[in-house]
């Protein structure tokens, strides 16, 4: 029996691993409906009946196709793969539908998984993967059982997926060799050997079977006489995704806290900018106290299994932290506000501009009814709107005694106070404050006149100047509210 090189994986199943990168920036845009879940592709995400098949492929009936990866693309950008229970996860869904004999081609109906603890969704179908909460550009994803191994040095090694179409068609001939490597075997392993396959997505390309000794490897050659060569891998082999095992042992979200961010965001969250946009700082707050958690609860195991102890106590509930991004709508170029300011910055000092319109506008912005109220309205609709769709995706977060915080970070943290002012006076049944002429200020004390006297100092609680009554209120009372950084100090004494 010969033996086989670069083989990571020789299990009788396709090793099939899912990997991700980012879309080009011009397929990159996905319309608020197709961020948008519904309860049916919810539903089916969670399920593993064939109802709940049936469900993901009407709700996914108009889904693009899956497209053919594109080497030059890959090239440019690494896969990275997917977490491990997100990989089991996708490949029971995988598995489910081509069981039942239908074949995994651009006709299949595959539906759509929740994946990364249902902060994103997995269209199978459309091959992409889109956040179901905040602003991030779709993922090209890839189920991929074969490598191409590229080595940089002796020990960095970049692994690049074949296309599902030509891994599929390596796999078929791995699985002939294999055959005809049996004593049993009516093929001759020589006759395998010969064969070769043209790659259909690397044009140029083309696998064939080298035999050296009573070593086997498959090798990806070119088609010219002088071209390049390179190892096929079977399986990616041993991988971590930072953060994974200490998510997966928490038990489910049972507290969810929304992050509002403060000035500066339209800069922050630019590519070219070091400071971490508020998305990442979120993901790195999460993965921390997801650590804390799994180190605490690990500890306390350890401890009474020390003791004796048959009984150990359940892993702690999750928190859950989602970001609130208002910059996006404010300067939004569509904005006529933000046109004015960019004709009017001088365009002669890039840097100084940019922290003017991105950074300090914000401030100054705020300071005006209109432009408060823009904001007021924009962070409570997409709390409302997350709120909506995290109960969706976890339907028993409600019933379990699930809790929602909020957290405001610089002039965050004025606008976190700012709505839950507004959420006050509703519930204590206060007429909204109206802008009165002469008034520039953002901010105003919400009076109460002294029966005794009209020059009463006016005392109360502060909240922000409106010109109207907002409409949209939070859907919840906080169970905690976290000031970072915060100026409320300054704006409550302007």
């Amino acid at each position: 029996m010969p033996t086989w090189d670069f083989i990571e994986d020789a299990s009788s199943e396709t090793p099939r691993i899912w990997l991700s990168k980012a879309l080009p920036a011009s397929s990159a845009s996905l319309s608020a409906e197709k961020r948008r879940l519904d309860t049916a592709t919810t539903t089916c995400s969670t399920s593993n009946s064939s109802s709940a098949a049936a469900a993901a492929a009407a709700a996914n009936a108009n889904a693009a196709p899956a497209t053919a990866t594109d080497p030059s693309d890959d090239a440019q950008q690494e896969y990275k793969p997917l977490r491990k229970v997100d990989c089991r996860a996708l490949n029971e869904r995988y598995n489910m539908i081509t069981a039942a004999g239908v074949p995994a081609d651009s006709s299949t109906q595959l539906g759509t998984v929740l994946i990364e603890s249902g902060r994103a969704t997995a269209n199978l179908d459309a091959r992409t993967v889109y956040s179901n909460f905040y602003n991030m550009p779709r993922r090209r994803i890839i189920g991929a059982a074969w490598f191409t191994r590229v080595e940089k040095s002796s020990k960095e090694i970049v692994l690049h997926p074949l296309s599902e179409r030509d891994g599929s068609k390596v796999e078929d001939l791995y699985r002939e060799a294999v055959a005809a490597s049996s004593s049993l075997s009516r093929v001759s392993l020589d006759d395998v050997i010969k064969e070769e396959i043209l790659l259909e997505d690397e044009t140029g390309y083309k696998v064939v079977i080298m035999k050296m000794g009573r070593t086997l490897t498959m090798k990806k050659k070119s088609t010219g006489l002088f071209g390049a060569s390179y190892n096929l891998q079977r399986g990616y082999g041993e991988y971590t995704v930072p953060g994974e095992e200490d998510e997966v042992c928490l038990g489910p979200p049972r507290h969810l806290f929304f992050a509002v961010h403060g000035i500066g965001e339209a800069m922050w969250s630019r590519d070219d900018c070091s400071v971490p946009s508020v998305v990442a700082q979120t993901d790195e707050a999460r993965a921390a106290m997801n650590r804390k958690q799994a180190e605490m609860w690990r500890a306390d195991c350890a401890r009474r299994t020390k003791a004796g102890e048959t009984s150990l106590p359940p892993p702690p509930n999750r928190i859950e932290i989602l970001p609130i991004e208002w910059y996006t709508n404010i300067h939004s170029a569509s904005s006529e506000l933000k046109r004015t300011l960019m004709a009017a910055t001088l365009q002669n000092i890039p840097r100084l501009r940019a922290i003017a319109n991105d950074v300090v506008f914000d401030v100054l912005m705020y300071l005006t009814p209109s432009f408060c109220e823009e904001v007021l309205e924009t962070v409570t609709g997409q709390v409302i709107d997350i709120y909506e769709r995290f109960h969706k995706i976890h339907p028993d977060f409600a019933s379990g005694g699930g809790k929602c915080s909020l957290l405001g970070h610089s002039l965050g943290s004025v606008i976190v106070w700012d709505m839950l002012s507004i959420l006050k006076d509703s519930t204590e049944g206060k007429p909204a404050f109206e802008l009165e002429p002469g008034h520039a200020a953002a901010h105003e004390v919400y009076a109460k006149e002294d029966e005794t006297s009209e020059d009463t100092v006016k005392s109360g609680t502060w909240g922000p100047l409106l010109t109207k009554k907002l409409d949209k209120l939070l859907p919840f009372v906080p169970e905690y509210s976290i000031f970072l950084g915060s100026p409320l100090g300054l704006f409550l004494s302007l």
